[in-house]
């Protein structure tokens, strides 16, 4: 086995590109979270629940808010 001292200056191509803003969303219907992100370049959050496929739509209001997670009831 090689061992290499690698220099962590190095930066992944992952590490540069920007974060995409999400949000936390219970969904009642199964009762399990999703994380669901904000689409590019709209004030909108969309996703689905993971196990029936429901769907939540979030739009971002002009003064916003500092809440990350939600209830989708």
């Amino acid at each position: 086995m090689d061992v290499y001292d690698i220099d962590r200056d190095d930066t992944d191509a992952e590490d540069k590109a920007p974060k995409r803003p999400y949000i936390h969303v219970l969904f009642d219907c199964c009762n399990v979270y999703q994380r669901i992100y904000r689409r590019r370049g709209q004030r909108v959050y969309v996703g689905w629940c993971p196990k029936c496929g429901r769907r939540v739509k979030v739009r971002v209001g002009v003064d916003g808010t500092q809440c990350r997670f939600f209830r989708a009831e």
